[in-house]
């Protein structure tokens, strides 16, 4: 059967075969931006994704493609050289066997990880927040006055073995929505004393409370977001084998600056790796990062790209 362009109206794809027989066949595709989906098609460079269950942006999306014979060819023809180059058996393969080797490669946790950690954890941070009490209330005063109320950015993200907690921060940007109640994008909600608690992390104090009540340590992962959890790859989803931190290996190597899948490599190593003088050598290298402003946010984004997944899950 002859076709333009190929269309997968669904909203619950693990990774779908037949679009990447589309893009064997040189056909752009059209499909929900959902797990899976997101993996098989680059948005605007082989294919369209489109808010899921968006029926109208998915028609209209269709339209587009429809009219323009240029554009169904270049996204076809760069469909098929995506899928013959990252979908290929020996890519594969390959992909299958890192992750059974470094799943012969993890090693049980030490008696570091599971009773020292804790407790140099609760008292590093109760200490922290008695010196850094009056820093905290000035920091409230200021939020409050200049981005209103409320004070604390509260979310839930994943915690050890990805069970939810609700994370505190300072609030670093406006509450500000366009004509139709959405949130407007960060850029325009981001104020200047906004980006300067981001940049010497000051938004960050009030996790402290956060690795007092055990729901995050001083040191490991960075939590993400809960909607990330079903685009890890099982190698990336080892991230949440330990507590996440405040500050990890992935921040004092480029923070946000650096590309998600380095990020997870260093989140991985770090579980491999974790001992007291990797976190003691993590938090020191920290205080200069954090000094040094660095990697704050990702180039061309005014804070870190939203991760789609993997080409490789």
């Amino acid at each position: 059967m002859a076709m333009d362009v190929f269309c997968l109206p669904s909203h619950r794809e693990g990774l779908p075969n037949v679009l990447l027989e589309a893009a064997a066949m040189e056909l752009p595709a059209v499909a929900f931006r959902v797990p899976g989906v997101v993996d098989a098609i680059e948005d605007g460079v082989t294919g369209r994704v489109v808010t899921a269950l968006n029926v109208k942006e998915l028609a209209e999306t269709l339209g587009d493609y429809l009219r323009d014979s240029t554009l169904r060819r270049r996204h076809g023809q760069a469909a098929r050289l995506r899928v013959t180059e990252l979908f290929r058996r020996e890519k594969v393969w390959a992909a299958l066997t890192d992750f059974y080797k470094s799943l012969a490669s993890e090693r049980p946790a030490g008696i570091y990880q599971t009773h020292v950690k804790r407790t140099l954890d609760v008292f590093a941070a109760g200490l922290a927040l008695i010196a850094a009490a009056p820093v905290l209330l000035v920091i409230a005063a200021l939020v409050r006055i200049r981005l209103g109320s409320p004070i604390f950015f509260i979310q839930t993200r994943p915690g050890l073995h990805g069970r939810p907690f609700r994370i505190v921060k300072f609030r670093t940007m406006l509450d500000a929505h366009d004509s139709n109640g959405l949130a407007l994008p960060d850029a325009a909600r981001l104020t200047r004393f906004g980006s300067f608690l981001r940049s010497t992390s000051l938004d960050e104090l009030p996790e402290l409370w956060n690795v007092i009540r055990g729901d995050m340590s001083l040191v490991g992962p960075r939590p993400l977001l809960m909607e990330y959890l079903d685009r890890y790859t099982p190698a990336q989803a080892r991230r949440h084998d330990v507590m996440p931190g405040i500050t990890g290996l992935a921040q004092i190597n480029g923070r946000n600056a650096i590309a998600w899948d380095e990020k997870f490599a260093l989140d991985r190593e770090y579980v491999d790796r974790c001992s007291l003088l990797v976190d003691a050598r993590i938090l020191f290298l920290t205080i200069w990062q954090v000094a040094a402003r660095r990697g704050v946010n990702q180039p061309g984004h005014a804070t870190m790209e939203e991760f789609s997944g993997s080409v490789s899950r």
